[in-house]
């Protein structure tokens, strides 16, 4: 099993906002670490409709052999992407790593980023964020 690092996790991150068979790769590559269904989520609300609907299969197909448990596993793992607020209200109530602090600080810093500069992070380097764990 390979640790994750937000190097890690954003290298993959590319990887599956890319073609099927980089989607695929993504997956493989990110189940072979000892990412939690925090990162997972994360990793599902960074990608669009049809691409997350895909990475939640893929994720729940290398998770489980059975038809009715990768239905079950996808469906849980979609009915948890919520919003980000909702998210992490949720997540502060357990035990939280680090790894999914930085993951889920990255994730909402980001999107305050793409909202402050429209998409164009031109004249907006980066925003540091620290959340209320």
């Amino acid at each position: 099993m390979i640790e994750l690092t937000l190097e890690l996790y954003l290298d993959n991150k590319k990887l599956l906002a890319g073609s099927e068979e980089d989607l695929a790769i993504g997956v493989s590559n990110i189940m072979n670490t000892n990412i939690t269904d925090t990162g997972i989520i994360a990793l599902a609300k960074s990608l669009n409709g049809s691409k997350r609907a895909k990475f939640l299969i893929l994720v729940s197909e290398h998770e489980f052999d059975g038809e009715d448990i990768r239905r079950k596993r996808k469906n849980s793992l979609a009915n948890n992407c919520k919003p980000w607020m909702e998210l992490f209200k949720g997540i502060k109530k357990t035990k939280v790593i680090e790894i999914d602090k930085q993951i889920i600080e990255y994730e909402i810093a980001n999107l305050y980023l793409d909202t402050i500069t429209d998409g164009e992070k031109g004249f907006i380097k980066q925003i540091k964020l620290e959340l209320a764990w």
